[in-house]
């Protein structure tokens, strides 16, 4: 008794439909374990991308007495925006530069070169900042943090099952060495 033709089709019509309904239990079960996994995981991600993006960068949070132009820039633009004050980290590189990061307005960090502070006359600090600034009111740079912080992880993922998949397939046939 064969439950599938030569062409790997169903070859009775209760079959197919009892293959097409094991398929759609399947589907609906990776939906709901994912979307659990997605809810455990995501908080988790979310932390560990400032950390990450810090660390990478090179940037350290800047302490209330440092940089006291560009803290003063931050907070009149976070005012006139109506948008909590960012917390800002400085990166010590000469090349004029800025970023954001953070899944939300109240734990965005917007990111500084100490070439921005030092090369830029305040109006153009400020047309820097209030760049920044805007992104964080329209959630664009929430979408990109959100966007890295999942790809991220699942480009980790991808990289972590190919590791495990090279060791096997290189431990495999060592294993029947004498």
């Amino acid at each position: 008794f064969w439950l599938f033709s030569e062409a790997g089709v169903p070859d009775d019509l209760h079959l197919l439909k009892w293959a097409g309904i094991f398929v759609l239990v399947v589907l609906g079960l990776s939906i709901v374990i994912g979307s659990l996994l997605s809810i455990v995981r995501l908080p988790n991600l979310r932390r560990k991308l400032e950390a990450q993006v810090l660390g990478e960068t090179g940037a350290h949070i800047a302490n209330p007495d440092e940089f006291p132009e560009v803290r003063n820039i931050l907070e009149g633009l976070a005012l006139s925006a109506n948008i909590p004050v960012p917390r800002f980290a400085v990166i010590p590189d000469p090349v004029p530069n800025s970023f954001g990061v953070g899944t939300r307005p109240k734990k965005t960090i917007i990111g500084i070169t100490s070439g921005l502070s030092d090369t830029l006359s305040r109006d153009e600090l400020e047309a820097a900042l209030s760049y920044e600034v805007s992104r964080i009111g329209s959630w664009d740079i929430a979408l990109s943090s959100w966007a890295v912080a999942l790809t991220s992880g699942a480009i980790a993922r991808m990289i972590g099952v190919l590791n495990l998949l090279t060791a096997a397939s290189v431990a495999a046939p060592l294993a029947l060495v004498p």
